[in-house]
């Protein structure tokens, strides 16, 4: 097959495998884990309790509050991501090597991925999911049309700086996790090829170190979407708290993502170049 008709194929593999990775995530149980968090960081509550407050609200249901736009997210995010990454990882290749300075060529990948993934996809995804999760339903159903017409369209660009902050911080310390987790595991194995429980290890690995760096920017844009200001919870309950607060439920989530997404990007034959196991 020639370059100029594996080139698309390859770009359709790769929206159809980020897409299948998040959505399975999703549903298995990212959904509920993303709504406690989301409670739980403007609340500044336990997991706990962040949870019987939900179920007492309206029923198992709530735990569910807001999945349609979560999979419409996935769906589209799930492709565009790895698609943003794939490209970028593309384009940097052709000013950088990679071999010459890995945590440099990384970083720039990640930054670059980030600012497009935070314009075209995450943040207005993430403000609509987010304002219909806190949306208060005495006042009626949610509508993503009455909200931009009452408020503007701004609203979906809400938290757009720490977003775009936590998306360039997530590629880049996923892509320098990923890639020294990657050769600790292969130093390990030596010359034996690496198995699924190996990738999982790695898989991990990454998701657990990306998870502590982002944890900071990922509650500032959170409370910024809701309406509300992380200064104003950094008062009462403490610098560090605020900021990290839901970290178990970030853990399970991202470990479980970074599992899920290399796996099936591998089966698909789709991981960019510069991941390849």
């Amino acid at each position: 097959m020639s370059s100029q008709s594996s080139t698309p194929m390859m770009g359709v593999n790769v929206l159809a495998a980020g897409s299948a990775s998040q959505i399975a995530e999703v549903l298995l149980f990212g959904h509920v884990l993303d709504r406690v968090k989301v409670h739980q960081q403007i609340s500044m509550t336990s997991t706990r309790t962040a949870m019987q407050q939900l179920i007492a609200r309206g029923g198992v249901k709530e735990l569910y509050k807001g999945i349609e736009w979560n999979l419409t997210q996935a769906t589209v995010k799930g492709g565009l991501r790895w698609g943003t990454l794939t490209a970028s990882d593309k384009l940097c290749s052709m000013g950088l090597n990679k071999k010459d300075n890995p945590t440099r060529y990384n970083t720039a990948v990640g930054v670059s991925a980030g600012i497009l993934e935070t314009t075209l996809v995450t943040c207005p995804m993430e403000s609509i999911k987010v304002r219909q999760m806190v949306h208060n339903q005495s006042c009626g159903k949610y509508s993503i049309r009455n909200d931009i017409m009452k408020n503007g369209v701004s609203i979906i660009y809400k938290g757009w700086t720490p977003m775009c902050i936590k998306q360039a911080l997530t590629w880049c310390t996923f892509l320098v996790a990923y890639e020294q987790v990657k050769q600790t595991v292969k130093r390990y194995r030596g010359d034996t090829p690496l198995s699924t429980s190996d990738k999982v290890m790695i898989g991990v690995g990454t998701g657990s170190i990306s998870t502590l760096v982002q944890a900071p920017a990922d509650a500032m844009k959170t409370v910024a979407q809701s309406g509300g200001k992380i200064s104003d919870l950094t008062k009462t309950h403490g610098l560090l708290r605020p900021l990290f607060n839901g970290m178990s439920l970030k853990l399970v989530r991202h470990c479980t993502t970074a599992v899920v997404s290399l796996l099936t990007l591998e089966y698909f034959g789709c991981m960019p170049d510069s991941m390849k196991l």
